[in-house]
C-alpha cells in the first residue's frame, strides 16, 4: 500500500514503472509481467438521458477480466504482436509525433506484450509464435511470396491489422479482397460550402455510424474522425458453402453526404456515379 501523500517518491516510481496515466486502472503484476484492466472495461454503465446523474451500473464484468489477467501475467510467454517492415511502414520504435509509433507499442507494451519488428522478404518467413502481425501504412509494393506467406498465417487463425493510406498500392488489395474487404482507390470526402466562388471539399470524414461489435461497445452517440482516409467494405459473398466465407463487420460508417472521389487529380473534383 503506498499512499501518495506520504511517501511521494515510492508514488512516482510506480506511476513510472506502469507507465501510469490514469487513475481508474487495477494492475495485475508478476515478476516482470504486468496487465491492465481499466474501470471502463469492468462495468457497463446506462447513461441517464436527461444527464441528472452519471448513469447507473448495469453490469460488473471485472471476474472475467481479473481471471484473464491473472491467466496473462502467469503464463510462460506473454503475447507477441509483430510490426511488419520493409515496405515503409509505420516504426513502433519512432518517436516522431505524426509519423512515428513510439506510443501505440507503448500501450501494446503495458498490457505485458511483446512488441516486435519483423521484415518478412529479409527472414523468408512469419514468426511461427505471433499472436498478431500489424501492416502500418506500408508505401510500396508486397512481393507475391510475402503475400503467400500471409495468406498462410491467416488460414491458420492468425491475426492480422492492416492500415492503408490512400493514394498507395501495396499489391495487398486482392489479397483483402479474397478474404471479403474491398478497398477502393479513392479518397472520402464531401462538400463543405463555398468560399469566393470556389466549392470547398471536407476530406476529414466524420461517422457514428457504428456496427454491433465489441470493438464498438462504447462508441455509441460519439464522432470518430477519418481525416485523408479511402473507402472499404465488405464484398459481396460468392457462391459456396457459408462456412467457407470470411465473416465481415462494416464497423463504422460515414453519413450519405460523403462519396469515395477516384479522381483525386481533378482540379474540381465532384460526386460522379458512376465511377466514384
Amino acid at each position: 500500500y503506498v499512499d501518495p501523500q506520504r511517501d511521494l517518491g515510492r508514488a512516482q516510481q510506480l506511476a513510472t514503472q506502469y507507465n501510469l496515466d490514469s487513475p481508474d486502472v487495477i494492475i495485475f503484476a508478476s515478476g516482470t509481467r504486468h496487465k491492465y484492466v481499466r474501470l471502463d472495461e469492468m462495468v457497463d454503465v446506462e447513461r441517464d438521458p436527461m444527464g441528472a446523474s452519471e448513469g447507473t451500473v448495469k453490469a460488473f464484468k471485472g471476474e472475467g477480466l481479473f481471471l484473464s489477467a491473472l491467466e496473462t501475467v502467469t503464463e510462460e510467454e506473454p503475447p507477441r504482436v509483430c510490426f511488419l517492415t520493409g515496405h515503409g511502414e509505420h516504426d513502433p520504435e519512432d518517436f516522431d509525433q505524426r509519423t512515428g509509433y513510439s506510443e501505440i507499442a507503448r500501450y501494446i507494451k503495458r498490457d505485458n506484450i511483446t512488441v516486435e519488428k519483423w521484415n518478412l522478404l529479409e527472414r523468408q518467413a512469419l514468426p511461427t509464435n505471433a499472436n498478431a502481425i500489424v501492416i502500418a501504412g506500408p508505401r510500396k509494393l508486397f512481393t507475391q511470396a510475402e503475400i503467400n506467406a500471409l495468406e498462410q498465417y491467416l488460414k491458420n487463425k492468425g491475426r492480422l491489422l492492416v492500415m492503408l493510406d490512400p493514394r498507395s498500392h501495396t499489391g495487398l488489395e486482392p489479397f483483402l479482397k479474397r478474404w471479403g474487404v474491398q478497398v477502393d482507390d479513392d479518397v472520402v470526402m464531401r462538400k463543405a460550402g463555398v468560399l469566393l466562388g470556389t466549392e470547398l471539399l471536407d476530406v476529414n470524414a466524420v461517422a457514428a455510424d457504428y456496427s454491433t461489435h465489441p470493438i464498438t461497445a462504447k462508441l455509441t452517440d460519439t464522432n470518430t474522425e477519418f481525416p485523408d482516409t479511402r473507402s472499404i467494405r465488405a464484398t459481396q459473398q460468392s457462391e459456396g458453402s457459408a462456412t467457407d466465407q470470411p465473416r465481415v463487420t462494416e464497423l463504422v460508417k460515414a453519413g450519405p453526404e460523403y462519396w469515395g472521389e477516384t479522381d483525386v487529380d481533378s482540379e474540381h473534383p465532384a460526386f460522379n456515379p458512376a465511377s466514384d
